[in-house]
């Protein structure tokens, strides 16, 4: 038993290892060229990855942090997380039994209803750039469903989430210290969202205390991209995990809480003055210092046009909307051009009518109350409530269909699922 938990530590370092030295690689040679920096990366652990596929699923969700672009614009979005998922994906498939799938047909009807809607919006408008966004919309969620549900185990899963918080730890410092090179091209939202999952993961076991360690500078990072939604959708999570636990376990969940809202507050109360006036700043009428307007007003007042043009579509085109990936609104030349209304539900709406966007909520809220269900099954289940509904948060006031941004949602969401299918009891 001591030698097996030694191999376990070994093989956590390891992939922990891995993740860190690609993650600062990437950084490091991408001064120059990001497309260089990953192949240089990728090429030593290929063939090993290939191999292995519960590994490069490891190092997939490390990576989640840094899902940037890798093929240099077009209507094709990928980066190196998802390239090494859908090889897990195909390596794993000549390894996993086939029983091993079962768990994710509760999954079937949601996707398939939200599928078959943005198939029919996508035919409305039937150009290359449309069938490209729908299927990447539905490989950001089909993906990682499947790896999280098949791949992963918990004690994988696990190791995978250190790595993940390890890399969104890295990303946070140097997000704040102001060193990221630019080259990674990394939004503050996404980047925001990449870390308030770290906090949640942190959050949901605080007696970890490597993990406990990393809780700091992902808090003042956090506070740093001054990305709100991000903030809303943490808020939010943490306010998750107590509601789906049960029983004694949601008092003791709330007291280990408290250390952790300490150094927020803490984190928060260290910023300098601009910074916590602009990630407090919610509304365009807000109190203005110096009767100057703060970037968090302007921000507020241009998004507010940008729902206001997605309503406007949605009235006139109510069944089909404009297409998928045609909806506009903002100005070139005033850098205010926009391609989402920085609300996934009025995007839906007014790229593929009421239909598409009542289909994405059948997918997150019946994703929702499939975890919700499972409570009682499956210890991840908090942990999944947590983060799944913190992206979506962040979603109804930002942009939802970013490389990496939803991914650690829905690979929780089939890790409940196939954990909570194999603790039942077999009768």
């Amino acid at each position: 038993m001591v030698g097996t938990g030694r191999l376990r530590r070994g093989q956590e370092l390891a992939s922990l290892a891995a993740v860190l030295g690609t993650a600062s690689l990437v950084a490091f040679v991408a001064e120059r060229s990001v497309r260089v920096a990953l192949v240089v990366a990728c090429l030593p652990l290929l063939i090993l990855l290939c191999t292995r596929p519960v590994l490069a699923a490891t190092v997939a969700v490390g990576l989640l942090p840094l899902a940037v672009d890798i093929v240099g614009g077009g209507p094709a979005k990928v980066s190196l997380p998802d390239l090494l998922m859908l090889l897990a994906l195909a390596t794993g498939l000549l390894v996993t039994p086939s029983d091993a799938w079962r768990p994710l047909k509760a999954m079937l009807p949601l996707v398939g209803a939200y599928a078959a809607v943005l198939l029919f919006a996508v035919l409305a408008e039937p150009v290359v750039g449309a069938l490209v966004d729908g299927v990447q919309r539905l490989q950001i969620v089909l993906v990682p469903l499947a790896v999280g549900g098949v791949l992963l185990r918990v004690r994988q899963l696990d190791r995978a989430l250190s790595c993940y918080v390890a890399t969104a730890s890295l990303l946070a410092v140097t997000f704040a210290l102001g060193v990221l090179p630019e080259a990674l091209e990394f939004q503050k939202n996404p980047v925001g969202q990449y870390i308030a999952g770290a906090i949640l993961v942190v959050a949901f076991d605080p007696t970890r205390r490597l993990r406990l360690l990393s809780l700091a500078p992902l808090a003042y990072g956090l506070f740093q991209t001054q990305s709100r939604g991000a903030v809303l959708g943490l808020l939010v999570g943490l306010a998750a995990l107590l509601v789906a636990r049960q029983g004694a376990e949601r008092i003791r969940a709330a007291a280990l809480l408290l250390p952790v809202l300490l150094v927020l507050g803490l984190s928060y109360a260290s910023l300098p003055d601009d910074v916590q006036r602009r990630t407090t700043t919610l509304s365009a009428d807000a109190e203005r210092k110096d009767g100057q307007e703060s970037g968090g007003e302007y921000t507020i007042e241009i998004r507010k046009a940008y729902r206001d043009d997605a309503l406007r579509i949605v009235r006139s085109q109510p069944l089909t909307g404009v297409g998928i990936g045609n909806y506009r609104s903002g100005v070139e030349a005033e850098g205010t051009l926009t391609n989402d209304p920085h609300n996934v539900l009025l995007l839906e709406a007014a790229e593929g009518g009421v239909p598409l966007a009542i289909g994405f909520l059948v997918l997150v809220v019946g994703a929702t109350v499939l975890i919700w269900t499972r409570r009682g099954s499956t210890p991840l289940a908090p942990l999944a409530m947590a983060v799944h509904v913190s992206i979506v948060s962040h979603g109804l006031v930002d942009v939802y269909w970013v490389r990496g941004t939803p991914v650690l949602g829905w690979l929780l969401v089939g890790a409940v699922l196939a954990d909570a299918a194999r603790r039942r009891p077999r009768t």
